[in-house]
């Protein structure tokens, strides 16, 4: 903390598990003498390393020190990525956090029951659809997950004039689904290869829009798209 505050500048460390404890102690000594921009920069660098051995204290720390970013990213991680939560259960860490932070954990588990399912949606001739028009929606047939209703909208020549000759692809609820409470979900877009798997290249998930791919050719003139949906109440 001497240096950061006399130099400005942070250590150098080499070893990624000494980054992420030296990182925790600078947290709680920046927040104990508040010193914020400190404390800013060691919350931003936890949310970029948390894993299944880090989250439990990381997130114990955020709850204790006021650390709402670091806080949302942990809870994240533990709900929406699938396995994380049974994975992080098992540790000290998490015993940890679970006598220090009962409300927090007991409100985690709750919410991270969750129920997953996958729709594939195929279109047997790309070169069909070119011309198709810019802001024209192909929609999926709707499917059910997590016993609500779901539609994927397929714009083949690009949703608005911005996105003219790109595949525009929207998840939503269907608007006719008589249940209206609401939920939360995560989802992962996937293009699928000759072998159906996806290209690891050619997916999106949850978070903000994103270019998924050009227009080209793969493998031939049919291709399909996987959408995997996890919903937790």
């Amino acid at each position: 903390m001497l240096e950061f505050i006399y130099t400005d500048s942070w250590p150098l460390l080499v070893d990624a598990d000494e980054a992420v404890e030296m990182t925790q102690h600078l947290l709680v000594a920046a927040d104990r003498y508040g010193l914020e921009r400190l404390k800013l920069i060691c919350e931003d660098m936890l949310c970029d390393r948390i894993d299944t051995s880090t989250v439990a204290t990381t997130l114990t720390l955020a709850e204790q020190h006021g650390c709402r970013v670091l806080k949302q990213a942990c809870i994240y991680f533990l709900q929406w990525v699938p396995g994380n939560l049974k994975a992080v259960m098992a540790s000290d860490g998490f015993q940890h956090l679970k006598a220090s932070c009962p409300s927090l954990v007991k409100a985690i588990i709750d919410k991270a029951v969750a129920v997953a399912g996958s729709h594939v949606l195929t279109f047997e001739s790309y070169s069909g659809l070119q011309g198709f028009g810019n802001g024209r929606c192909i929609p999926s047939i709707t499917f059910v997950i997590g016993g609500r209703r779901w539609c994927i909208q397929c714009y083949p020549d690009g949703h608005t004039s911005e996105h003219v000759g790109w595949i525009s692809l929207f998840l939503l609820l269907d608007n006719t689904d008589t249940v209206r409470t609401a939920i939360n979900a995560w989802y992962e877009i996937s293009l699928l290869g000759l072998d159906w798997n996806p290209v690891p290249s050619c997916s999106m998930a949850s978070g903000t829009p994103c270019k998924f791919f050009g227009k080209r050719g793969h493998g031939g003139d049919a291709f399909s798209f996987r959408c995997d949906i996890t919903v937790t109440e």
